[in-house]
Formats: structure tokens, C-alpha cells, sequence
């Protein structure tokens, strides 16, 4: 089991708006790149609070119901910027979980970069959704603007994500969790839907506080 460490924001099953079916959802802990309009601010900073394992994460993995699991979404945060415990996590869920479960990973870095800093990362994950983000742009699929690309590395990533399947799940999904302290929603939502979040909350009495995507 591996003792690298790691900074993870959270971790989240099951998630089912980032990918194909129901997926276990790491979110890694600070981000280098910080692009403008992110709603994800509070992955940026590297908290030393956030620290753990990757043998922890793997733990928690292994205590979910596998049977159920359709894949993993590793997202941010800017997970290649821990790119060993990165490495260490894909590398231990493509030995323990079955091949019918891809592995989809979020970066802003652009594809070109990956390929050539880190080509035996990329080459372990099924699909990888890259390049920074561009508020100026239109929201893509599964992705948060439209210049972000999907590139599908496995015959499972082509036929779980092929254009078609893009078409046919091109609607929205936002998930709404609650831990006992935070709310918090997993999923990427259209320009806009945020601040009116916000604005609806608070006409029906509830204050958003400490909100991630205002920083």
C-alpha cells in the first residue's frame, strides 16, 4: 500500500454528474494554474490541513460497494500537480478494479504538456478532459468551457464517451450534498446558475456564506 502523501479536498460517492454512470469522485487539493472565473477556489491553495495518503484514499475506495462502481473521476484542483501521488492512485485502482470501470482525469493543463511531462499518466487513464478554462466561452460537455477536449484513451472511454453518448447526456447535472458542515455541489454549472443559487437562497432565508466560486 502505498504511503505517499497527498493533499485531497474531498472525496465523494457516488457521483454521477462528472462521467459515465456511478463514479467514485477524489478532488485533489491546490491548483498552479488559478484560472479566472473558476468555481472551485477552494482547491487553489495547497493546506497543509488537507494532507493525507494515498493508501487513505485507497482505503476509502475499497470500503465502497465495488459491484456498483462504473468508474473514477479524478478532478480539482489541479491533480497533476501532485503528479507522484497521481501516478500512485491511477496505478493502484487500473491493479484492483476491474477494466470495465474507466478512469477520467481533469486537468488545465493543455494535452500537449501532459503527453510530454507526464506520457505514463496519461497513458494509464481512459479519458482525460484538458486544457484551461475560459470564462468567455460557452460550457462544453462535462466540461467547463468549450475549448476543454475529451480525449478518450480506451475502446471503453470511446464507447461510454463517443459523440453520440455526448448528445445523448448533453443535460445538465448538478448534485447537492451535505456533510454536517458544508453544502456543497458537484457537477459543472451554466453561467449563471451560481449567483442565481445564491440569490434564490437567500430570498427563501438562507445565507451562502464562504461560497468556493466567489474566492
Amino acid at each position: 500500500m502505498s504511503q505517499i502523501e497527498v493533499l485531497i479536498n474531498k472525496t465523494h460517492w457516488p457521483v454521477t454528474a462528472l462521467g459515465y454512470g456511478k463514479r467514485v469522485g477524489v478532488w485533489f487539493q491546490g491548483c498552479s494554474i488559478g484560472c479566472k472565473g473558476c468555481c472551485s477556489k477552494d482547491t487553489w491553495q495547497k493546506k497543509p490541513t488537507t494532507k493525507t495518503t494515498i493508501n487513505s484514499v485507497t482505503n476509502w475506495i475499497n470500503s465502497l460497494p465495488k459491484e456498483e462502481i462504473d468508474g473514477f473521476t479524478i478532478t480539482g484542483g489541479e491533480p497533476f500537480d501532485q503528479p507522484q501521488a497521481l501516478r500512485s492512485l491511477i496505478e493502484y485502482l487500473k491493479r484492483h478494479y476491474p477494466l470495465n470501470k474507466d478512469i477520467l482525469v481533469y486537468s488545465g493543463y493543455p494535452y500537449k504538456i501532459l503527453k510530454r511531462k507526464y506520457p505514463d499518466i496519461v497513458e494509464m487513464a481512459d479519458i482525460i478532459i484538458s486544457e484551461p478554462f475560459k470564462e468567455s466561452l460557452p460550457v462544453g460537455f462535462l466540461s467547463g468551457s468549450n475549448n476543454q477536449k475529451i480525449y478518450t484513451r480506451t475502446t471503453l472511454a470511446s464507447e461510454r464517451y463517443s459523440h453520440d453518448k455526448q448528445q445523448e447526456n448533453s443535460p445538465k447535472k448538478l448534485q447537492v450534498h451535505f456533510d454536517g458542515e458544508q453544502l456543497f455541489l458537484i457537477g459543472i454549472p451554466n453561467r449563471g446558475d451560481l449567483d442565481v443559487l445564491k440569490l434564490k437562497a437567500e430570498a427563501s432565508g438562507v445565507t451562502l456564506s464562504n461560497t468556493s466560486w466567489e474566492g
